[in-house]
């Protein structure tokens, strides 16, 4: 392997890993902010109402969020989705 084309890189056996998970060695809030905009913009949402709860938390706690919102607003709105009571039900 090498660094450069001239300059070839030393070979030392790795005994760690470091995990950057908080922003500390790259910073990678471009890249999640691009990624959560992508699912937003899938999703039908609004890419600021996702982007203000997503920074710093499991996206799993953050979709299970806006499932929660978006249920209550359509709770709230009075929106079926297109749901019709089966009649007789």
């Amino acid at each position: 392997m090498t660094k450069d084309d001239d300059q070839p890189m030393t070979e030392k056996p790795n005994r760690a890993v470091i995990f950057d998970l908080d922003g500390i060695l790259v910073d990678s809030t471009a890249v999640v902010e691009r990624a959560w905009r992508w699912w937003a913009e899938g999703h039908g949402l609004a890419v600021a109402e996702v982007l203000a709860i997503a920074h710093g938390r499991p996206s799993r706690d953050v979709v299970l969020e806006l499932a929660r919102t978006s249920t209550a607003r359509r709770r709230r709105e009075g929106s079926t989705g297109g749901r019709r009571s089966t009649p007789g039900a």
